[in-house]
């Protein structure tokens, strides 16, 4: 996994905070500030550098429920959802599962991040 270094939110994260993926590639993040701060409720969205790009991964296959059992899925990136040759893609291609949780006083309580194996 890459980690990339974006731009600087505008509001400051503090105590009461929590940060979900939108789904979508963007970031939905809430803030709530209490004790020596004022109470405010403000909400902003991330967008990633790349939100905008014009060609986008379009993933078809995708279970809408997983279970324990460790059954596989096929999950197909069809060729219009990428530029260059496909072997390249999926050498860059990591798939993976991630359950929000919710945060509060800088600790995630409940996330999990499973990267699955794919070929």
């Amino acid at each position: 996994m890459t980690v990339t270094v974006d731009q600087h939110a505008d509001k400051p994260r503090l105590i009461h905070n929590s940060s979900n993926d939108a789904g979508s590639g963007s970031l939905d993040v809430d803030i709530n500030m209490t004790t020596f701060f004022p109470s405010t409720y403000k909400a902003e969205v991330f967008y990633p550098f790349y939100f905008s790009a014009t060609t986008r991964p379009i993933p078809t296959g995708i279970p809408s429920t997983l279970s324990q059992d460790g059954a596989s899925f096929d999950v197909t990136i069809p060729a219009p959802s990428y530029s260059g040759s496909s072997n390249d893609a999926a050498e860059s291609a990591y798939l993976s599962v991630v359950r929000p949780g919710w945060i509060t006083h800088a600790m995630n309580m409940g996330q999990r991040y499973l990267e699955l194996n794919s070929t």
